[in-house]
């Protein structure tokens, strides 16, 4: 165990894990410990596959990193495709961050970049949601409504209004379950009209929530409702799926089960299974073409698609174009291969199958011990 750490909450003593293999963890004691979570819902494809330690291992052998604002590459282009093309037509453009809170912090400076490109520059108020946590770092965390993680850091926060969390179990006081949805939509629509559409940027919420509810779904016709809301205000909708997306609910997009699209959104964790730090921020063709269209480039970035559009002295430094049609922003170039490798991996196997299976309520309990026999290889 390492000493004064600085960990706290009581969890200083913790085993020594020295290998995984599959759903399993080992320490050094010999103790196997089920990852039942994937710890932080990350690890989706299990510990130690072969095939993605494989490419990680073949990628850093050619090159670790193209510095961004110099180089492209295949790996690079390939990702962004897989992604885009899984997503969905209404995504064109993507930014790469090393987290979900830096996917949460691209998704918040482009919906700000987008009204200023549009000459709207006093759109710069979010609206979030009670009981809803959206990352570590500053911006992440004023639009998350967690009391207790919130408090040490008030008074360096940005100012963003708060609405009822989508929690059916723990509805507002008064409110049923049959009108819940209708209540919340109002709810938006009221604190829109009191901040001022104007003023407000965007909406975020998470589909699912995680961290702060402990796996809680909206309830049924919420996302359209909210979609609804959001476009008669000329509000973006953000959806942070960093938890709950990228096949967790059993399809590409949590919110596809809604048959709705965001117009930014957030993913991480199972993007790269917990194999390298990866997040994304996706947004739809409208939202980076105008940006780019007026100021040349996104600000939260790097590589851009559609160079024609940019400034000249936009950058300082040499740039290459992309072979894809699509806009590109990634910190490192060449080493995006294995990063999109559990991406491929989950695409190809059962798993999505079995997540919408559970999804529907028809799992059974020898289902999961087969699934977790299977996916231990």
């Amino acid at each position: 165990m390492i000493k004064n750490r600085g960990i706290g909450f009581g969890i200083e003593n913790l085993p020594r894990i020295v290998r995984g293999e599959g759903s399993y963890l080992f320490d050094d004691k010999g103790r196997r410990y089920l990852d039942g979570s994937g710890g932080p819902a990350a690890f989706c494809i299990g510990h130690a596959n072969r095939e993605v330690n494989a490419a990680i291992t073949a990628q850093l052998e050619k090159v670790a990193c193209g510095y961004r604002y110099l180089f492209t590459s295949d790996a690079l282009e390939q990702l962004t495709q897989l992604l885009l093309s899984l997503s969905g037509p209404d995504f064109g453009h993507v930014v790469y961050t090393g987290s979900g809170s830096e996917s949460i912090e691209s998704a918040l400076k482009v919906a700000l970049q987008y009204y200023d490109a549009r000459e709207l520059p006093a759109k710069r108020h979010f609206i979030a949601r009670q009981r809803s946590y959206h990352g570590n770092t500053l911006g992440a965390l004023s639009i998350s409504g967690y009391t207790e993680r919130r408090a040490p850091f008030e008074g360096s926060l940005l100012d963003v209004s708060f609405v009822s969390a989508a929690n059916a179990y723990r509805p507002p006081a008064g409110v049923s379950e049959d009108e819940l949805t209708g209540y919340l939509a109002d709810e938006l629509e009221a604190k829109i009209q009191a901040v001022g559409p104007d003023r407000v940027a965007a909406f975020i919420f998470e589909p699912v929530v995680g961290a702060a509810g402990g796996v809680v779904p909206a309830p049924p016709g919420y996302a359209q409702a909210v979609r609804q809301v959001c476009s008669r205000y000329d509000v973006l909708l953000i959806a942070d799926e960093v938890m709950s997306g990228v096949g967790r609910c059993g399809t590409w997009r949590a919110l596809e089960h809604d048959g709705i699209s965001p117009d930014i959104m957030s993913i991480a964790k199972g993007l790269a299974g917990g194999y390298i730090p990866l997040g994304a921020t996706v947004f739809k063709h409208e939202v980076g073409d105008t940006i780019l269209q007026a100021q040349g480039g996104i600000m939260t970035g790097s590589l851009r698609r559609n160079w024609r559009h940019t400034r000249p002295g936009f950058f300082h430094r040499p740039r290459i174009r992309t072979r894809s049609r699509h806009e590109t922003t990634v910190s490192g170039g060449p080493s995006r291969q294995p990063r999109g490798r559990p991406a491929r991996v989950r695409e190809r196997s059962d798993l999505l199958p079995m997540c919408r299976q559970r999804r529907r309520g028809t799992w059974r309990h020898g289902d999961h011990c087969a699934a977790l026999q299977c996916h231990r290889q």
